[in-house]
């Protein structure tokens, strides 16, 4: 039986220009997204607009074209600033890596560094570099990029959408309530209090996941709400049980309707539903009224990391001096775990060799609620023992309490900073540009 062949290594044009084009695909993502949230900024507006003229009649007269050419400045705004900027070919390359299923070698990034530069790669990289290219996933991997990137806006811009079906609905209802008013008034008592029984007043309780350790929040009378994905809603009211139905949206943006149980509790009523990441609505009737409650589900975020120090990527004539390592992360309920995490390769072809470091890992408990925080920590680049050639990529992570196994970490961008080769620091001596770029040594 034979042994399987590997690829046939790519050309170093091929190989280059296959991972140019992944680079403009990323970039479409996040050109795609930014347009997403900028058509939710739009239909924000239009709820607002929606809003104040229910609640404030004085603003009805103000036109909904008005309100349009508002939505979209402020969503022409959103698309402009602070606009995403396509990725350099080696972080594209790094990407590649990291989804390729093993620990990353480097040999991709490497190969595409010199490339890039005009350098010429040897045959060995780039069949190293062609395999890690055929290994990587990459639809999938494209694909759970579009789901990460996309499924946020998306749902925002839904939901916008449902409040602006709902508040049709509640402003419709108004007209024909205040329609039935006018007549019942006119008819005996009797047949005023079966039209116009109210369904009553109720108050909600929203109890946020275990996990999380945060306390109860108890809401008045109210008719929308946001809760943390998982957390239990509990409506509480007078008077005898009301019938209750739940829909759902789903994913293909229709509503499936199930009917849910209130228990009487002696004193009222009460039932319960689970927020989840589609909107809910929850409608209550008794005694020929109804009441709506939506529900709207809130993601427990991935942890937000940047990397202070280095502020840059280098490259060092020599392996001497401390580098500070400053990072910061922050979280919308409270931080698991952090630490630097940095990547030594060393070599190349059949010598190429990775060690893995932790810097500054620090934990802390669900119940402190820790949402900054700063690493600090220092690396000794002559304690690593650097060779020329040798390259260090940096970056932070951190983990929040969120108890799924499949749960996502944050991490910062990615550092990267390489002892030079003689050869490339004679030519640079010799070159009109400006010498390789040094930090700060401590003798």
């Amino acid at each position: 039986m034979s042994m399987p062949l590997d690829p046939t290594p790519l050309s170093q044009s091929t190989l280059l220009t296959r991972v140019e084009q992944l680079r403009d695909g990323l970039h479409a993502v996040r050109r795609t997204r930014r347009a997403l949230l900028s058509v939710g900024v739009l239909l924000a507006v239009l709820v607002v607009a929606q809003t104040a003229r229910l609640v404030f009649p004085s603003v009805a007269a103000m036109s909904w074209a008005v309100w349009g050419a508002v939505g979209l400045l402020l969503a022409g705004v959103m698309y402009l600033w602070r606009a995403p900027v396509a990725p350099d070919v080696a972080r594209t390359a790094l990407w590649v890596e990291e989804r390729a299923g093993r620990e990353p070698d480097f040999s991709l990034t490497t190969a595409i560094e010199l490339l890039a530069t005009r350098q010429p790669a040897g045959e060995t990289l780039l069949a190293a570099a062609s395999r890690v290219l055929e290994r990587a996933p990459l639809r999938e991997a494209i694909t759970a990029d579009k789901t990460t990137a996309w499924r946020g806006p998306a749902i925002f811009a839904v939901c916008c959408l449902l409040l602006l079906a709902i508040g049709a609905t509640v402003s419709r209802g108004t007209t024909d309530t205040a329609s039935v008013a006018s007549s019942v008034r006119s008819g005996p008592a009797r047949e005023a209090a079966a039209v116009s029984a109210p369904m009553g007043a109720w108050t909600i309780q929203v109890q946020p996941p275990a996990y999380t350790e945060l306390p109860a929040r108890t809401l008045g009378d109210v008719n929308n709400l946001t809760a943390l994905r998982g957390s239990r809603v509990v409506l509480r009211g007078e008077g005898d049980p009301p019938m209750v139905a739940l829909q759902r949206l789903a994913g293909d943006s229709s509503r499936a309707v199930s009917p849910v149980r209130a228990d009487s509790t002696g004193t009222g009523w009460q039932t319960s539903v689970t927020a989840t990441a589609a909107p809910l609505t929850l409608t209550l009737s008794r005694g020929g009224t109804r009441r709506l409650l939506v529900v709207e589900g809130r993601a427990d975020s991935v942890p937000l990391v940047s990397l202070d120090a280095p502020a840059r990527d280098s490259v060092f004539r020599e392996a001497r001096g401390v580098l500070p390592l400053i990072a910061t992360a922050r979280d919308d309920i409270g931080l698991s775990r952090a630490s630097l995490e940095l990547l030594v390769s060393s070599g190349e072809g059949e010598r190429f060799t990775v060690k893995a470091i932790t810097r500054g890992d620090t934990r802390w408990n669900a119940s402190s609620h820790t949402r900054t925080v700063t690493l600090r920590s220092s690396l000794d680049l002559a304690a690593l023992g650097l060779q020329p050639g040798d390259v260090v990529h940096l970056r932070a992570v951190a983990r929040d309490g969120h108890p799924e196994s499949t749960r996502e970490f944050g991490s910062s961008e990615t550092r990267a900073f390489r002892i030079a080769r003689p050869a490339e620091y004679d030519s640079a001596g010799r070159g009109a540009g400006a010498a390789p770029g040094r930090w700060t040594s401590h003798s």
